[in-house]
């Protein structure tokens, strides 16, 4: 356990961050929407279309529509001056139909993009990403973005956008999710998640547990999980 590392690979992040995929695997193998409404894969599996469902909303109130996965390829994947990790194959662009249908298009046939959406390429670490939160510290959304970063005390608009953008939850607090969980405190030896009220179908918000919290052991292990309140 490395509790202050850049990177939320084996890591304790790993567990209460990576969730809150557009599709799930049910234990038969069938494949259904989960954030999404819907979905298509066309018939020469050149293109994956997505359907979003309306009024589902980020975790500070803002819409989760299908900018939010177009910004992350087209504005971020994408963008020369923006370091980023994992990039799609074969993805040539991603269009927005409108605010609630979404396209992918590929270069060569690509069945496996419904397999991405089941995991972590189907999260906000690679597939979609808070827009309208990020487009502040993004020089093609907003022309002061380099001022913006050097009041932060970055030297560019890309380096302080991909301290906001990043996905090892702690680099910003403040970053809207999508996930049951929103990562609240960490220390040396404790990590704390605070509750976002659950995303269910159409929208509607219910509790979560309070409270979930990691101990680190003195020796790096990692200590027991605890959790309080409605796992239901």
């Amino acid at each position: 356990m490395f509790a202050n590392r850049p990177n939320p690979w084996q890591d304790v992040a790993d567990s209460p961050e990576r969730s809150s995929y557009p599709l799930r695997m049910n234990f038969d193998g069938s494949i259904e929407p989960d954030l999404a409404l819907d979905y298509e894969l066309a018939d020469d599996q050149l293109s994956f279309t997505l359907y979003l469902r309306e009024g589902m909303r980020w975790s500070n109130g803002d819409p989760f529509i299908a900018q939010d996965f177009a910004f992350m390829f087209n504005d971020i994947h994408a963008h020369e001056e923006i370091n980023t990790w994992g990039a799609p194959v074969q993805l040539d662009d991603v269009t927005v139909i409108d605010d609630y249908t979404v396209r992918w298009n590929y270069s060569a046939p690509y069945p496996r993009v419904i397999l991405d959406f089941l995991h972590w390429r189907g999260s906000d670490w690679m597939a979609y990403a808070p827009s309208t939160y990020l487009n502040k510290w993004h020089i093609e959304y907003n022309s002061d973005a380099n001022a913006v970063a050097a009041e932060e005390g970055f030297d560019s608009w890309s380096k302080a956008f991909h301290h906001h953008f990043w996905f090892n939850p702690s680099t910003d607090l403040d970053k809207p999710t999508m996930h049951p969980w929103k990562w609240d405190t960490q220390t040396s030896t404790i990590r704390i998640w605070k509750p976002e009220p659950l995303l269910l179908r159409g929208g509607h918000r219910r509790p979560a547990a309070s409270l979930h919290r990691q101990d680190h052991q003195p020796d790096g292990r990692r200590g027991d999980l605890q959790a309080e309140g409605d796992f239901r």
